[in-house]
């Protein structure tokens, strides 16, 4: 990848977020509630895979042979990803942008007032006003290569894709316009972030990731770690961010 990069953090922010990274367990119960419905995954995609939490829980419980994409294009977190996942032959870390075109993307990366890089809250730019919750960030920049989900199945020559995860602060309406091809031919589970306050920095609601996946016969499901459950969900919850999006309850029995 070329273009410009930000400067990379110190050496103690960087082994704050390694052993943060290394020791977590945030994503355990998630996942394994959601591989209650989406058995025997072989093909899995993680858009937005930040410092490697999702997916080294992903390689846990559907095991070494499953494929895992794990799709990150801020180059500070891939660094961090390439040390917490990168020794797994079956995890593929891949520098791209999944948008709705192909192209040069600019990426907006967050600082906070102590001057410590935020990288879970970049985002791709955008001319929306950002929330108010993200107003006490400064702003530098990153370039990266932007590609169509459909291009990047169509490419790696994927014959099933089971499921995805899709955490890009906002911008969950253009990776799944640039993956139409990919939604109809293999209708994979799909856990996305559809929070209202990241979407709003692209002038999207809540609906909108909601209602193009309704259009693709997809219905609504929040998770209960507790209980390991995947419970209906008619409709959009603001205390919720991340909903499980299934196409038929019944095929994953």
């Amino acid at each position: 990848m070329s273009g410009k990069t930000i400067p990379q953090p110190g050496f103690w922010i960087r082994l704050e977020h390694l052993q943060s990274a290394w020791f977590s367990r945030k994503f355990r119960g998630t996942v394994e509630t959601i591989a209650s419905r989406v058995p025997s995954a072989q093909c899995v995609l993680d858009i937005g895979a930040n410092h490697g939490k999702f997916a080294k829980e992903l390689r846990r419980t559907f095991g070494p042979d499953c494929r895992i994409y794990c799709v990150e294009p801020l180059t500070y977190n891939r660094n961090i990803l390439k040390r917490i996942v990168g020794r797994w032959p079956s995890i593929e870390i891949v520098p791209y942008v999944f948008s709705n075109e192909p192209g040069d993307i600019e990426l907006c990366v967050p600082y906070k007032p102590s001057g410590n890089i935020a990288p879970g809250s970049t985002h791709i730019h955008t001319d929306a006003p950002l929330a108010e919750e993200l107003s006490h960030f400064t702003w530098r920049t990153e370039t990266a290569p932007a590609i169509r989900l459909d291009d990047f199945v169509r490419d790696k020559g994927i014959e099933r894709m089971d499921f995805m995860k899709i955490d890009v602060e906002g911008a969950v309406p253009l990776v799944l316009r640039g993956g139409a091809e990919t939604l109809e031919r293999f209708h994979p589970a799909i856990f996305a972030e559809v929070g209202h306050i990241t979407a709003s920095n692209f002038g999207f609601t809540p609906a909108d990731t909601i209602d193009l996946l309704a259009g693709y016969g997809y219905s609504m499901y929040r998770i209960d770690e507790q209980r390991r459950a995947v419970i209906p969900q008619a409709d959009y919850d603001p205390k919720i961010s991340d909903y499980l999006f299934l196409i038929d309850q019944d095929r994953f029995r």
